[in-house]
C-alpha cells in the first residue's frame, strides 16, 4: 500500500525577492509576482538542504569507479535488498562513500532539478510549475525542514491551528512489524518544495530516501508522470489515506478547503488522526 503522508497549509502576508532562494541553490528559482499584488506567504529562513546534520550510523562504500548501482559488493546497494518494508525503501551512498558524487547512480536525490518558477496560485497562495517538460522518474527536490519528535509534532500542529502549517507526517510499516513515523515541519526553515501544492490527483509522489542513518529519511519528491511546460507540480498530502468529507456548507472537517479542481477532489485536504 501507499505510504501514509499528511501536510496541510494555510498562509499569512510577506514581501517577495527575484530568486527564491537567495543565491543559496546552484541556479535561480524564480518567484513570479502580480504588480501591485502582495500573495500571501509565510515568512521563513531558505534551507536547501536539512537545516540540521545527519548522523552517519550507516557504512560509506569504497567504491571507486561509481558503479554503486550495478556492484554486489557496495554496501549501500545492499541495504535495499536486506531491509524489506512498504513502501520499499530506497538507500543512497553519503559523504562517508569514496564514490565520485557526480557520477554516482546512488546519489539521485543529491541534485535537485530546478527548472521551475514559483507563482502565485489564487486562493491558495503559491504554486511550483514545471519552466519545462518534466519526464516521469524526475527527482524534483527534497522536502527539506526540520526534524522533529511526535510529541514536538503534536504540539506545533495545536499552534499553528488557523495560522500555518507545513508539517509532514510520513509512515513506513516494516516487515518486523515496526511502524516507523518521520516528522517534518518546513514551518519555519524549508525549500521550494513547501509550496507544492495538494492535489487529489497528483503528477509527482514522496519517497523516503536513506542516506547515511535509518532513523531520519529524507523525503524526496519524484515524478510519477510527464509533466508539461507551465503545468503545477502537486502530491496528495495523504497518500493512501481517504480524506474524511466536508458535510454541506459547514466547515471541511480537518479545517482546510481543498482547491485541487481534480475530478475526483474529495474536497478536504487530507488529516492525520495522530496530530
Amino acid at each position: 500500500s501507499a505510504p501514509s503522508i499528511f501536510l496541510t497549509g494555510k498562509m499569512s502576508l510577506q514581501t517577495t525577492t527575484l530568486d527564491i532562494s537567495e543565491g543559496k541553490e546552484r541556479s535561480p528559482i524564480p518567484l513570479q509576482t502580480i504588480p501591485g499584488k502582495r500573495t500571501p506567504t509565510v515568512p521563513y529562513e531558505y534551507c536547501p538542504i536539512r537545516p540540521t546534520p545527519e548522523e552517519e550510523s550507516l557504512e560509506g562504500c569504497g567504491c571507486f569507479l561509481s558503479e554503486c548501482e550495478s556492484s554486489d559488493g557496495c554496501p549501500c546497494n545492499q541495504r535495499a535488498r536486506l531491509v524489506s518494508a512498504d513502501p520499499t525503501p530506497r538507500f543512497e551512498c553519503h559523504s562517508s562513500c569514496f564514490c565520485s558524487s557526480p557520477s554516482c547512480q546512488l546519489r539521485r536525490t543529491q541534485s535537485p532539478f530546478l527548472d521551475v518558477i514559483v507563482r502565485p496560485v489564487g486562493g491558495i497562495g503559491f504554486g511550483v510549475f514545471a519552466s519545462r517538460m518534466i519526464p516521469v522518474g524526475v527527482f524534483i527536490g527534497e522536502y527539506v525542514g526540520e526534524l522533529v519528535t511526535p510529541a514536538q509534532a503534536q504540539l506545533r500542529f495545536k499552534q499553528y491551528h488557523g495560522v500555518s502549517n507545513y508539517l509532514m507526517v510520513y509512515r513506513e510499516n516494516f516487515a518486523s512489524g515496526e511502524l516507523v513515523t518521520t516528522y517534518v515541519d518546513a514551518t519555519s526553515y524549508g525549500n521550494f518544495t513547501r509550496f507544492i501544492n495538494h492535489s487529489c490527483s497528483p503528477n509527482c509522489e514522496v519517497v523516503a530516501v536513506r542516506r547515511s542513518s535509518l532513523s531520519s529519511p529524507h523525503m524526496c519528491l519524484f515524478t510519477i508522470k510527464p509533466i508539461p511546460f507551465g503545468t503545477q507540480l502537486s502530491f496528495d498530502y495523504g497518500s493512501g489515506v481517504s480524506a474524511r468529507p466536508s458535510r454541506g456548507n459547514l466547515e471541511p472537517l480537518g479545517g482546510v478547503k481543498c482547491h485541487c479542481g481534480s475530478s475526483n477532489c474529495k474536497g478536504v485536504l487530507p488529516f492525520s488522526e495522530s496530530l
